[in-house]
């Protein structure tokens, strides 16, 4: 009797095994395969290859099993370094009827006064989602490297800090076009959350609690 075809038995969610020439037909005696079935086996049925992306995937879990959380005041060089490389951010403000609004956003970090800034126009739906003043949290990621800044936010058209915040965002990144109803959301952190790889150097720092 002929084997299936291959293409049937993958379809059927097996590979086609090859028949065994020189089985033997009385108990107790062993099969042996001749060569060509042990071939034809490797071809129908290769070994599955390591995927690329399950590497990555396992790669990320493990990064972010070491998550650590930290303060401002205790952030590492590396997370300082970070926090100026040429990389946008995501931010997530609350809606009215408290879903979260999520968009990428350039930012930059003021370690002094322990503030991040995100210059946009004052009718932009995240402009007017931060003034009310709720919680705020800007995420900047890169592969398995990520800080999360959280804390409370402000908005100002104060020219000054306007200007300030256009005049950070260019050492950053580029110049802003001209923009008259530009304001700066402000956003004051008090906690921030990231991978081990930047923060576990800072002198203080404690095990994330899972939640």
């Amino acid at each position: 009797m002929r084997s299936p075809p291959a293409s049937s038995a993958r379809g059927q969610g097996a590979c086609a095994r090859p028949s065994v020439v020189g089985a033997a037909n009385t108990p107790g005696q062993r099969a042996e395969r001749a060569p060509i079935a042990e071939v034809a086996e490797q071809v129908l049925c290769p070994p599955r290859p390591t995927r690329p992306l399950d590497d990555l995937l396992a790669r990320a879990r493990a990064e972010y099993r070491q998550r650590v959380t930290s303060t401002p005041d205790d952030l590492s060089p590396a997370a300082l370094e970070f926090l100026t490389a040429r990389q946008l951010a995501t931010l997530t403000t609350l809606r009215a009827d408290g879903t979260p609004h999520v968009v990428p956003v350039g930012f930059t970090w003021d370690q002094q006064r322990h503030l991040a800034r995100v210059i946009t126009d004052g009718a932009s739906l995240k402009a007017r989602n931060a003034a009310r003043g709720g919680p705020i949290v800007l995420c900047q990621f890169d592969g398995g490297r990520w800080l999360s800044l959280e804390g409370t936010s402000t908005v100002t058209d104060e020219p000054g800090a306007v200007a300030e915040g256009v005049a950070r965002y260019a050492a950053r990144y580029r110049q802003p076009r001209v923009n008259p109803t530009r304001v700066v959301i402000e956003v004051h952190v008090g906690r921030v959350l990231g991978s081990a790889a930047i923060l576990r150097p800072a002198a203080s720092v404690r095990p994330c609690a899972r939640g």
